[in-house]
């Protein structure tokens, strides 16, 4: 299940007048059937506002798409933010980002690990590009497609 999905234009218009949030927050009430604490969102909003700017580069067609909170079939687990299109030679693409609003973290004892704090706590937590090709691997595992055209990056 996907929360939100939109082309690049449409992602860039809508962070520009102030209404991603809003659209975000409803369809994931409308997927997930349940509200999204309001603290998850402040930080939300800032890391989708900061890929709205990633994303202002004309090499970027506009027609890209955009997917947000992608929910994989059979796990607990979701994308934060995909970005889907073709190469230069038209071969699909797609490329899973892990969005964090980390304000520091530190090495752990554990390979992929760092703590951080979160909230009043400290936590051990998986930096996010292990957590993004932990997800690729499990999508790649679960997706005919996805195994037979490699196009997750």
């Amino acid at each position: 299940m996907i929360v939100y999905r939109s082309t690049k234009r449409g992602f860039q218009d809508e962070v520009e007048r102030g209404d991603i949030d809003l659209t975000i927050e409803k369809k994931f009430f409308e997927v997930f059937h349940k509200r999204t604490s309001g603290r998850k969102w402040n930080h939300e909003w800032n890391s989708l506002h900061y890929m709205s700017t990633v994303l202002n580069d004309p090499e970027i067609p506009d027609n890209t798409g955009i997917a947000i909170e992608c929910q994989i079939p059979q796990t607990s687990k979701r994308i934060d933010f995909v970005i889907t299109g073709t190469d230069e030679n038209n071969k699909p693409n797609v490329v899973i980002i892990e969005l964090k609003q980390w304000k520091s973290a530190e090495l752990s004892e554990k390979d992929g690990i760092v703590r951080t704090a979160l909230g009043k706590d400290y936590m051990k937590l998986t930096i996010p590009p292990t957590k993004a090709l932990v997800i690729r691997n499990i999508l790649h595992d679960y997706s005919e497609t996805v195994r037979n055209e490699e196009t997750l990056h």
